[in-house]
């Protein structure tokens, strides 16, 4: 392959990156001022989990499944997603909500692979 070649490899990885930069920064912003107005309306959260032998608890976890934003707490000790959640799922099922993915219209807005978990169906358009 002609030196020529490698050069223009090497400026088209340079450019690829700087987009990615540059689209991660606009994604960054675009979460913080997602997750700075949305009212989370629709929380779920785990069950704490006790690791008795090793004499800790993990405290239960709440997110909001339009923001995606995260607290650890007990009762009151939720400074955002103060809201009762509308659903307490498992771990597994939590996990998966960190995915990030189109939401839709059920009694709540809630991602589509979560519809089955969370004991939802997905509301029809009527025509």
């Amino acid at each position: 392959m002609p030196k020529e070649e490698f050069l223009k490899m090497r400026e088209r990885i340079i450019e690829i990156e700087n987009l990615k930069n540059k689209l991660n920064k606009e994604s960054e912003n675009l979460t913080e001022t997602l997750t700075e107005n949305c009212p989370h309306e629709v929380v779920i959260e785990t069950n704490y989990i006790s690791y008795e032998a090793l004499g800790y608890t993990r405290s239960p976890q709440r997110r909001c499944l339009i923001c995606g934003i995260v607290e650890d707490g007990w009762g009151c000790g939720y400074r955002k997603l103060k809201k009762r959640p509308i659903k307490v799922v498992s771990s597994d099922v939590f996990r998966k909500s960190r995915e990030l993915e189109p939401l839709v219209q059920t009694g709540a807005m809630i991602p589509k692979s979560l519809i089955k978990e969370l004991g939802w169906e997905e509301k029809k358009d009527k025509k």
